[in-house]
């Protein structure tokens, strides 16, 4: 169900995001809803970036850290609304 998505999502989201979001897009149509896939797919967007946020601080330092976590936060912020544009027009 789409319980299991999310965690599927959140947990494959930590190495890659290509591999859960065509995953998703072959459930949808027949054995999970839509919604409960675009949920699992924007997941998997934000265990990512914040994998790649944690990466990227513990090379590049904070000074680093200041700069990346806006843009990737904005990117999310984005993605979310988009989503909700298209669930709710």
């Amino acid at each position: 169900g789409s319980a299991g998505a999310y965690v599927l999502a959140a947990i494959s989201g930590i190495v890659d995001v290509d591999a859960i979001s065509l995953s998703m897009a072959r459930l949808a149509p027949e054995r999970l809803d839509a919604t409960s896939a675009i949920i699992a797919i924007l997941i998997a967007v934000a265990v990512n970036s914040t994998a790649k946020v944690a990466i990227a601080s513990s090379i590049g330092g904070t000074a680093y850290t200041r700069l990346l976590v806006p843009v990737l936060g904005a990117t999310l912020v984005a993605g979310a609304a988009g989503i909700w544009f298209v669930l709710n027009r």
